[in-house]
């Protein structure tokens, strides 16, 4: 089985977009955010400095404005598209952004559009190096009216179909089976890379296997990676160290996790571990983590303001001691992105609703001592919450022998 979302689900969402279309009075949508495009399509691409492009008319083909340079890659991920156009290279000459100029133009005359809306309005994300005259100014003074829909999309995937939380319920499967592996070659004197380079090679093999020869992640090099990221003793205070230069040592507090890639999405997994022993502090540090996890954990209602979790697990924090301790809110939402919609925190208006899936991760972190965090997926059911992912939350267990 090749977990993917499927053709029939692609088109459910498309025709969804069209009703908003409709709502809004757009004859199209004009697209340049990668997460937005493979949420549409199933197509994810590393599109760099050059515009990837992906228009959705309300009568007529979906179309694609690429690079050529992923010409046959395209061809083999997605039959959504109709129609593609490819230019050499970025910037060009003339400049690309007249290219894809011409081409909308053509298209607004074939499908009568007259009212565009983008996500971008300079017609392609500046992040990789893009640069180039507006789009939105030269399509206007075409005689097209352009509206701005940078967030249309963001919201119809907050909430997650029955195809999705499978998916991230499968990453969380895997990162559960990727954080066992690891912790069999956590011992004193190694490095934290070292065990994540080998545990993440077991772990991607076993993938591999489960899935069979025609599994490969969509937005990773590797089927799945587990590791630390430099939260080794002290640095673990560090919420998002990259890297730490010593070895692992006894009574070193690690930080870990995972969240593999399965068809697009993950879920995402963290343990705080303890190598041969937990002192007296750093339990009771754990013990007021936990707490404050459970507190999150319990605040979570359907239909109940998101800000109230984060304001009772900040009233725990006070009512603890660790208010102080605090550099992070309880949590955010996960799917295609490792970072989306909804924000567990005390300034996001908006509600918990059936089908939103989200990390619970409210932290403790103690300059010169540690940090202690777990992190899991949860889901909002219409009467109740799930965990996604599954694995050991005792200290007992999580102290490495």
């Amino acid at each position: 089985m090749i977990p993917r979302i499927s053709e029939n689900e692609l088109w459910n969402r498309l025709n969804n977009l069209k009703k908003k279309m409709a709502e809004l009075n757009l004859d199209a949508i004009y697209l340049t955010n990668l997460s937005n495009i493979f949420y549409l399509t199933n197509l994810y691409i590393l599109s760099t400095e050059r515009p990837f492009v992906l228009v959705i008319p309300k009568d007529g083909e979906i179309t694609l404005i690429s690079p050529l340079l992923e010409k046959d890659h395209i061809e083999t991920m997605t039959k959504i598209i109709g129609r593609k156009y490819f230019y050499f290279d970025f910037p060009g000459e003339p400049h690309v952004i007249l290219f894809i100029r011409d081409k909308i133009l053509d298209l607004a005359k074939e499908y009568n559009i007259k009212r565009l809306g983008m996500d971008n309005l300079a017609g392609a994300p500046s992040y990789w190096g893009y640069y180039g005259p507006l789009l939105s100014e030269i399509l206007s003074k075409n005689g097209i009216e352009i509206t701005s829909i940078k967030d249309l999309i963001e919201e119809m995937r907050i909430i997650k179909g029955e195809e999705e939380i499978n998916l991230i319920k499968m990453s969380g499967y895997w990162a559960s089976k990727a954080i066992e592996i690891a912790m069999n070659y956590i011992k004193p004197g190694k490095y934290d890379w070292e065990i994540s380079l080998e545990a993440s090679l077991e772990a991607s093999k076993k993938i591999k296997e489960y899935f069979g020869e025609e599994y490969k992640p969509i937005k990773s090099i590797y089927p799945l990676v587990v590791g630390f990221r430099g939260q080794v003793g002290e640095y673990s205070a560090f919420p998002h160290v990259l890297s730490t230069y010593r070895r692992i040592k006894e009574g070193d507090i690690l930080g870990i996790g995972s969240g593999p890639d399965i068809g697009g999405y993950s879920a995402e997994l963290e343990r705080t571990l303890f190598v041969k022993y937990a002192n007296d502090t750093h339990k009771s540090m754990y013990e007021k983590m936990m707490k404050l996890r459970e507190t999150a954990l319990n605040a979570i209602k359907p239909y109940g303001n998101i800000k109230d979790v984060d304001k009772a697990v900040r009233e725990k924090a006070k009512e603890l001691g660790v208010q102080e301790y605090l550099r992070h809110h309880v949590g955010h939402g996960l799917g295609i992105e490792v970072h989306e919609r909804p924000f567990i925190d005390i300034g996001y208006d908006g509600k918990f609703l059936p089908g939103m899936v989200f990390s619970v991760e409210p932290g403790i972190y103690v300059p010169g001592l540690g940090g202690y965090r777990h992190s899991d997926t949860v889901l909002v059911r219409e009467n109740g919450i799930e965990l996604l992912t599954k694995f050991p939350d005792n200290l007992e267990e999580l102290t490495i022998k």
